[in-house]
Formats: structure tokens, C-alpha cells, sequence
């Protein structure tokens, strides 16, 4: 049975924090919407780190986390990363994966790590302004484009800004919804695919359903370090999820490639959620 620990009202969002004291979970929502599961976790992170780690030419040493201030995917970055910075928009989700215990203790105390370095900026400002630093590794962890607000942040001009500040032999990984909302993975691709020479699609099996993730990179040739694994340790991730990861059925793969690079993404995740309606009335579910 959830209990409720936590609940406050930040500067831009509800925040609630569930605990299952007969089964140890924990459960982040953010504005009604659950953030993670403490369950299934491990999938989403390690396969949208760890598959760029396998992925860069060089061994990766800094990594850009935007969004992510759970903490959560900080913890993967830092099983190799010799500096990660997370850009967070909300000070009250970092303080929290910070300093409350559980969450803490899930993200492995990854925001008292001596090699973290944390801004909460807006992700969109933040980039946009970076002179400073390149990433081998970027995540663009953002929550879904679920307003016009949102929109900003998976714009072809945001991409562009993240591309400047990715080393030429980097991965950018980004957050592409989940369940049946593949027109917004779409028109997500399709704007990755004007400045990437690679661009992959990902999917995990989670507790609601199947996540998607995009993998964009310039590398000439995509070649997995698969040695790389025996340097990490995890839950989930390995060569065969890898694979299963990559792996779409013929309809898929046609299906992500009809993203319009010009559309909204806001625009099709309003589609997206008019069409899965559509799909519980008329068949069922």
C-alpha cells in the first residue's frame, strides 16, 4: 500500500513522493504524472546511459544530464564519468534527491558526489548560453511535451544549440515518450536526423509500457565497445538488451520514419493522446 512522504508545491511543479513500506518501492509523481518507479528504474537509465557509453568513439568522460533531478540518471553516468553536470529547472527536486534518504539512498548519493556539478537553470537557457564546456555524452531527460511551454526543448534550434556543445565523436540520447505516442517520436527523429549522421531508435519494456529513446551521433561507423561492460555494473543492461533495444518490427521502424522535422511536437503529442482514445473507444482497453 503507497504512502504518501512527501508533498510540496515548488515554483513549477506538484511534487509526491510514495513509499511502499511492505515492498521497500519508492514512487516520484510530478503533477499527478509518475516520474519513476523504483521497480523498473534501472531499465530506463541504464539502457539511455549505458548505450551511449558503448556508442562514443573515445572513453567518455563528461556527461550533460538536462533534466534528470532525480539523481537517477546520474548515478549510471557515474559508474564511468569523470564529471557529469545536471541542469535542472526545480532547486526543491534536487534538494530531494539529495537529501532525502530514500531517494538518496536509490540514486546511490549520486548529488554528493564530488563530481557532480548541478545548475538549476532552464535547460534551454542553459545550453544556449554554454561556452565553456564539451560532452562526450548528453541526455536530454525531459518530461513529455505535454504544453506549449515544453515545446522549446525538443526544437530543431534546441538540437542544434545541444550539437554545438557535443564533442564530434559524442552521443546525444533523448527522451522520445512512451506507450503509443509514436508521432511525437517521430517528428523527434525526423529533427535529429537534419544535423546527425546516426540516429537510432531505442525502446525498454517498463511498467506502463514500452519507453522510447533516441540515440544521435556523428561517428563514422557505429561500433559497440562491448569491453565496456565489463567495467560497469548493472541491473538490466548487457549486450542482448542492447540489441532488443534496437530492435523494431518492419511497421515501426516505417512508422518513425514519417516524423515531420516541422511540426510541433506539443502538436503531436495532443494527436497522440486523441489517437489513443480513439484506439480505447473503438477497440477496447
Amino acid at each position: 500500500m503507497w504512502q504518501r512522504i512527501v508533498y510540496l508545491k515548488s515554483q513549477y511543479q506538484l511534487i509526491e513522493l510514495f513509499h511502499d513500506p511492505e515492498t521497500g518501492h519508492l514512487r516520484l509523481d510530478l503533477n499527478l504524472c509518475t516520474q519513476f518507479h523504483s521497480a523498473d528504474e534501472h531499465r530506463y537509465h541504464e539502457l539511455a546511459i549505458h548505450s551511449a557509453y558503448i556508442i562514443t568513439e573515445k572513453e567518455p568522460k563528461k556527461v550533460l544530464i538536462l533534466g534528470g533531478g532525480d539523481g537517477l540518471a546520474c548515478r549510471e553516468a557515474l559508474k564511468f564519468a569523470e564529471k557529469v553536470i545536471v541542469v535542472d529547472i526545480d532547486p526543491d527536486i534536487t534538494n530531494l534527491a539529495k537529501n532525502h534518504p530514500l531517494v538518496s539512498a536509490l540514486n546511490c548519493n549520486a548529488f554528493n558526489d564530488e563530481r557532480v556539478k548541478i545548475y538549476n537553470k532552464d535547460a534551454y537557457f542553459w545550453v544556449k548560453e554554454c561556452r565553456k564546456h564539451k560532452f562526450d555524452i548528453i541526455f536530454a531527460d525531459y518530461p513529455d511535451p505535454t504544453s506549449p511551454s515544453l515545446d522549446k526543448l525538443f526544437s530543431l534550434n534546441h538540437y542544434e544549440e545541444i550539437k554545438r556543445i557535443l564533442k564530434p565523436y559524442g552521443v546525444l540520447v533523448v527522451q522520445a515518450c512512451g506507450a503509443l505516442m509514436f508521432p511525437v517520436m517521430a517528428t523527434i527523429g525526423a529533427k535529429l536526423r537534419k544535423l546527425f549522421k546516426w540516429v537510432i531508435p531505442l525502446k525498454v519494456e517498463m511498467l506502463p509500457g514500452i519507453q522510447g529513446f533516441w540515440l544521435a551521433t556523428n561517428v563514422d561507423e557505429i561500433k559497440p565497445k562491448w569491453e565496456r561492460l565489463n567495467n560497469i555494473k548493472t541491473k538490466a543492461f548487457d549486450r542482448q538488451m542492447f540489441l532488443s533495444a534496437t530492435s523494431w518490427s518492419k511497421d515501426l521502424r516505417e512508422l518513425l520514419k514519417k516524423g515531420n522535422a516541422e511540426d510541433s511536437t506539443y502538436d503531436m503529442y495532443v494527436y497522440s493522446v486523441c489517437w489513443v482514445k480513439h484506439l480505447k473507444v473503438n477497440v477496447g482497453g
